[in-house]
């Protein structure tokens, strides 16, 4: 169904977010980990909010102890034989996103963490 009825999307994040987001990005000292996963082929032709997300993710990197995991930007090779649907994993994409979280969560994090 999702695949047969995906229409144009873009990304937006309203200003009146602004103040709920500096209050949870700067009362913990923990850090906080951002992840954007991929999307199939499909839902990445519908997709015109790549400049929109790209700002948000560079103003969340603005913040103190926080982290992005971007899945979504380089997901270009991600293959349509990798989801169950336009915007979800099936086991073959699930694994693979999986250790690619795994080994970005590993980058930022310390050992011990």
């Amino acid at each position: 169904y999702i695949n047969e009825h995906i229409h144009a999307q873009s990304f937006s994040f309203a200003p009146s977010w602004e103040a709920h987001l500096n209050e949870c990005c700067s009362q913990t000292k923990r850090p906080l980990i951002w992840v954007i996963g991929p999307t199939a082929p499909k839902w990445r032709k519908q997709f015109t909010g790549l400049p929109q997300l790209q700002n948000f993710i560079e103003h969340l990197k603005s913040y103190p102890n926080n982290y992005v995991i971007d899945l979504y930007t380089p997901s270009i090779d991600y293959t349509e034989a990798e989801f169950a649907d336009a915007t979800h994993l099936n086991e073959k994409g699930a694994i693979r996103f999986t250790n690619q979280l795994k080994d970005k969560l590993h980058q930022i994090l310390p050992q011990d963490f």
